[in-house]
């Protein structure tokens, strides 16, 4: 059993909080085989720096005054980065608090590995902590995404390098990020392990006895690389057909006002319902009461892209027929017309004729369905993940 540390930037506060909440189910995982805790960074708003459950111990870390703890939270750092310019000015606090708590921890606690999430920052911060620890951490860096394909400068891709590079065990969440370390990093593809992060199929994200589903789903933030724009353009044109489409869109975020607006431009009012963010059971009574499932992934202008994307399978886990843009990244969960169905991603009209497809009965929708479930329960469900990770903790 091993000491672990789980450095994120992401951890929810309470059972009420809509920050994603799969390092929390991955802890939950390991707690049997390894002793974990985790450091995250304090919230604005959020009334003690140290917080802790049943199951596992939550250190949070304090970087500024309490209401302008602004640069983590449920967007991500680098969303909430663009959307507010000044939060900038906080990045030398964060990372000095960073660095000064992992050491601390790490001391206190005896820790024997350091999981760190993200190579920005998590990942940087770890190697220089270990710099001042006498008892050396082993550390595992998992990439989820955003980190690898943003921050393409030359210098940038030598940082990435370099604590790729310095950390014992690296882990991304598809085989589509390990080509690419592999290809644009250089990283020899025997350092690169695929471990996804998981979904609880089993308890919550599960086909329910609710009545006949009806209408399509879109879960996720609302933030460039989702794709709302190209979905909702896709909706338009299945309006413009005579084949009106009800939508229910599941999410908040940094660009929640601009599609609303969209949807009221193209006439979409009366057929698309915003939720806003909502708690992780309520997601799946939505994914469970929905025929259809889109998630009309795209390239940002920044490179950001799809890791996996968890919110795939979780509606698979749930009995949608899921419609998805065929990018690299997702090939790894979804087979078209084997799994589900994709699109080009840059394409609304070609998007609005998958829709139409999956909604004609000209497919055999059960089997899809079924052949889907049976793929993801046995790749991402969290009893698999978790032992995956844990055994590659396990050998550090």
């Amino acid at each position: 059993m091993a000491r672990v540390l789980q450095l994120t930037s992401t951890y929810p506060q309470s059972k009420d909080d809509k920050q994603p909440r799969f390092i929390e189910y991955l802890c939950d995982e390991l707690k049997g085989s390894h002793e974990v805790t985790v450091l995250a960074p304090s919230l604005a708003g959020s009334k003690s720096c140290n917080l802790s459950n049943s199951r596992t111990k939550v250190i949070r870390y304090r970087y500024f005054f309490k209401k302008y703890e602004l640069l983590a939270g449920v967007d991500g750092i680098m969303t909430n980065l663009k959307m507010n310019k000044a939060l900038y000015f906080l990045i030398p606090f964060f990372l000095l608090a960073q660095l000064i708590s992992v050491v601390t921890v790490c001391r206190r606690n005896s820790i024997e590995v350091i999981h760190a999430h993200w190579v920005f920052p998590q990942g940087i911060i770890a190697v220089i902590a270990k710099m001042f620890l006498r008892d050396k951490p082993k550390i595992l860096l998992t990439s989820h995404g955003a980190d690898l394909f943003t921050l393409n400068s030359f210098v940038f891709k030598k940082i990435k390098t370099y604590v790729i590079t310095k950390s014992d065990r690296f882990a991304v969440v598809s085989k589509y990020m390990k080509e690419f370390c592999v290809k644009q990093l250089l990283i020899p593809a025997s350092d690169v392990s695929v471990i996804s992060m998981g979904v609880d199929l089993r308890n919550i994200f599960k086909p329910s006895t609710y009545g006949n589903r009806k209408g399509l789903v879109f879960v996720g933030r609302l933030v460039e690389k989702k794709g709302l724009d190209i979905l909702l353009q896709a909706l338009s044109i299945l309006n413009d057909r005579n084949h009106p489409v009800l939508l229910t869109i599941i999410g908040g975020g940094a660009q929640s006002s601009l599609y609303k607006e969209m949807a009221v431009n193209l006439n979409l009012s009366d057929l698309v319902e915003f939720t806003g963010p909502v708690e992780n059971d309520r997601v799946a009574r939505y994914l469970q009461k929905s025929e259809v499932a889109v998630f009309p992934f795209r390239v940002a202008d920044d490179g950001d892209t799809e890791g996996l994307g968890l919110t795939t399978i979780e509606a698979i886990g749930c009995g949608c027929l899921v419609v998805v843009s065929d990018l690299p990244a997702i090939r790894d969960v979804v087979e078209h017309k084997h799994t589900g169905l994709l699109f080009d991603s840059s394409d609304p009209r070609n998007l609005a004729d998958a829709i139409e497809l999956a909604l004609s009965g000209e497919l055999d929708n059960e089997k899809l369905i079924g052949a889907a479930r049976m793929h993801v329960i046995k790749k991402y469900d969290w009893k698999v993940i978790g032992k995956a990770y844990s055994e590659l903790i396990s050998t550090l």
